[in-house]
């Protein structure tokens, strides 16, 4: 039942996987700047396909501002994972304290 359950969390496993994102976020941001380097101009295509470029140019483009956006919204996520590890292990330790405090003498709530 709703409730009923008790909730655990390994800090060291969230801060571990902030960090992952965070990697995450390097490769995308190289991505990013790969997919900004290759383009290609328009005399790759010759004069039989001039028109591509028109076509695919603003594709590319997007293609490159989605891939800066991802990487910073990945850099926000494993922001937010660090806060919520700091939270958490603060609240734990406050917690300790008022267990170590109240010499068996516990106020409720908590």
């Amino acid at each position: 039942m709703a409730g009923d359950a008790e909730m655990q969390m390994s800090v060291a496993a969230v801060i571990r996987h902030a960090a992952t994102v965070d990697d995450t976020a390097d490769s995308m941001e190289a991505a990013r700047g790969a997919a900004a380097y290759v383009q290609m101009g328009a005399e790759a295509y010759g004069q039989i396909c001039a028109f591509l470029p028109r076509l695919i140019d603003p594709v590319a483009d997007r293609a490159v501002t989605a891939l800066g956006e991802s990487a910073t919204a990945l850099r926000e996520a494993a922001a937010n994972l660090r806060a919520v590890a700091a939270t958490t292990e603060a609240a734990d330790a406050a917690s300790a304290r008022r267990l170590a405090d109240s010499a068996g003498r516990l106020e409720l709530p908590l």
